[in-house]
């Protein structure tokens, strides 16, 4: 008896849960992601599929505006599921042309900060 009070107080926390840490920021979101898998010349850097993210109003570009091909908003504040910009992360159906970044995808890390910042209102910090 004595165990599973010991055990049922303590828990077994082997890792943090997303829900644990802090949310990520759009300066995050910028130099972990857009930066690294989507900014490139002859990617979104060069205006690739009619949305530029070259670090200069890439927030104006993404948060509460329509994709070029209105599949949806790329950024709905407080509702990552319903998405367009995790929706082609995710690669799911309905999305037009393929997953991106369309060579070798984010790490788990990175759809993290993305899910956590767009959950957590898409505030432009």
């Amino acid at each position: 008896m004595l165990w599973s009070l010991f055990f049922f107080a303590c828990g077994d926390k082997t890792e943090d849960s997303a829900s644990d840490l802090p949310p990520a920021t759009f300066t995050e979101i910028e130099n972990e992601l857009l930066g690294l898998s989507c900014a490139f010349s002859t990617c979104h850097g060069g205006n690739a599929g009619g949305l530029l993210l070259d670090g200069t109003n890439d927030y104006d570009r993404l948060v509460g505006v329509e994709s070029v091909n209105g599949n949806g908003i790329y950024v709905i504040p407080g509702d990552a599921d319903a998405s367009y910009l995790v929706h082609k992360v995710d690669g799911r159906t309905g999305i037009t042309g393929e997953q991106m970044p369309n060579s070798e995808g984010i790490s788990a890390e990175q759809m993290r900060m993305l899910r956590s910042w767009i959950d957590n209102g898409a505030p432009n910090n």
